[in-house]
């Protein structure tokens, strides 16, 4: 029997990984391979609870909270790809906060100029992963013997860690991108593992232009936790989702989507000025506004509400707020609360939202989708707090491309987008499905195909 040893960052990651389709293909594996899934000792219980199967085996991992020297690594690593986002990220800060301090602020803008050279981006990443505790692994590696090792976010820091140690241990690894935009953000992948598992051919693409990857090192295996939006049964019924958020059935449904306010400081302005337009009659059919809130940022809800008290405000899953992270907090997300996505998405008329990744989600129901592309009421003076560099980040450039996304940079082009999609929710199709293809691929196989891909890298036959 061969032992695969997966590390799970987050509930998040563990909702988007452990679809039916991935445990299905597992099963029909069994007494072949186990599986060995670490997760925070913090959230053990949840876990088993939660994700309970016969084919996986939850324990705690090390805890150990980053060294000054590790967090100094990734910073570094992080700043030296050559990325709009990582350019925008330099000036605004990770928390929305601003501009870094200026000695960081500084050495980031030289690692960034000198990440332009592949081999500088190569060359740093050797040095800067040495500093990496790969001891705190060891243990574990020893009483496990996996044969294959799967980081399922390669940049988070106890990823980071358990690659090292498995690479000095000669053992098979794997890892997975998280996100459509971790390339061009955040992951500058400073352990490579043997093998990348991506959703598409574009992040594919950035592997092998900034990892130096080579294409037959890659899986594409599709987003999972799109495999739901595949079955026409899995949203609710209009009538239960409208008299649940006490909508009006007369009135059609615009619904923006919160990015939230450290990426997006003039959200607020965004939203004042879509419930304006309504109030005014500027839209010509009778509308109502949802705001869904991002998980992360639940306290904004209450803001909102106060400020602007004629809209409906959604507050998905269940926020579990940090004390460590006051401004952002974690999120716990069921399969009903999945299936209240879906059918938000699918009864929406129109969708907006500032540089989200819903635009891929509405693309699969094939709803419109306005960017907004500009402060709302508010007047910006400093370009890099305004929403008109969002779309400049390299994911959201991409999906701008395939016409699916019909950005707007004023209020009258925001009124006649929305007026627009309202009389025909057909316009902007055929980009909308580009999305999709591009994006995500086909839609309920790649629960499959990301289990055979792990399959395929221990060097068991794919069933």
């Amino acid at each position: 029997m061969k032992t695969i040893l997966m590390n799970v960052f987050d509930t998040a990651v563990a909702k988007n990984i452990f679809m039916p389709q991935f445990l299905d293909v597992l099963a029909g594996h069994k007494g072949n391979i186990r599986v060995i899934v670490l997760v925070s000792h913090a959230k053990l219980e949840e876990f088993t609870r939660d994700y309970a199967h016969p084919m996986l085996e939850f324990v705690p991992r090390p805890q150990k909270f980053a060294s000054r020297i590790e967090s100094a690594a990734l910073f570094l690593a992080r700043n030296t790809i050559p990325a709009q986002s990582v350019r925008q990220i330099q000036e605004k800060g990770l928390d929305g906060s601003g501009r870094l301090p200026l000695p960081r602020y500084v050495i980031a803008r030289m690692f960034w100029i000198f990440g332009h050279s592949k081999i500088f981006r190569l060359l740093i990443k050797r040095i800067l992963g040495i500093f990496f505790d790969a001891r705190l692994f060891g243990e574990l590696l020893v009483r496990y013997q996996p044969d294959l090792v799967f980081a399922t976010t390669i940049y988070a820091i106890d990823d980071v860690r358990l690659l090292r140690a498995a690479r000095r241990r000669g053992i098979q690894t794997l890892g997975m991108i998280k996100s459509w935009d971790s390339l061009t953000s955040k992951d500058a992948i400073v352990i490579p593992p043997d093998r990348l598992i991506v959703h598409n051919d574009v992040v594919k693409e950035e592997a092998i232009r900034l990892q130096g990857y080579t294409a037959d090192a890659i899986s594409i295996v599709g987003i999972p936790q799109f495999d739901w939006y595949a079955d026409p049964q899995f949203p609710f019924s209009k009538d239960e989702f409208f008299e649940k958020l006490g909508l009006d059935k007369s009135k059609k449904l615009i619904t923006y989507t919160s990015i939230g306010l450290w990426l997006a400081p003039h959200e607020r302005d965004v939203i004042t000025l879509l419930d304006r337009v309504i109030r005014e009659g500027k839209i010509r059919e009778p509308v109502q506004l949802l705001v869904r809130m991002h998980p992360a940022y639940p306290d904004e809800k209450e803001q909102l509400k106060k400020q602007i008290p004629g809209i409906f405000v959604d507050e998905p899953g269940s926020p579990v707020r940090d004390s460590q992270n006051t401004w952002k907090a974690d999120w716990r997300f069921t399969t009903n609360d999945v299936r209240h996505l879906a059918t938000t998405l699918k009864y929406s008329d129109v969708t907006l939202n500032c540089g989200s990744t819903m635009i891929v989600d509405a693309a699969c129901f094939d709803t419109p989708i306005i960017g907004i592309a500009f402060d709302g009421d508010a007047v910006e003076p400093n370009y890099w707090r305004s929403a008109r560099i969002f779309f400049k980040r390299e994911h959201l450039a991409n999906v701008v491309k395939t016409g699916g996304v019909r950005l707007v940079g004023s209020e009258q082009e925001l009124v006649d987008a929305m007026n627009g999609y309202l009389a025909d929710r057909s316009r902007d199709r055929e980009g909308r499905q580009r999305i999709v293809r591009q994006q995500a691929g086909e839609l309920g196989v790649a629960g499959t195909a990301l289990a055979n891909a792990m399959i395929a890298a221990l060097g068991q036959n794919v069933v």
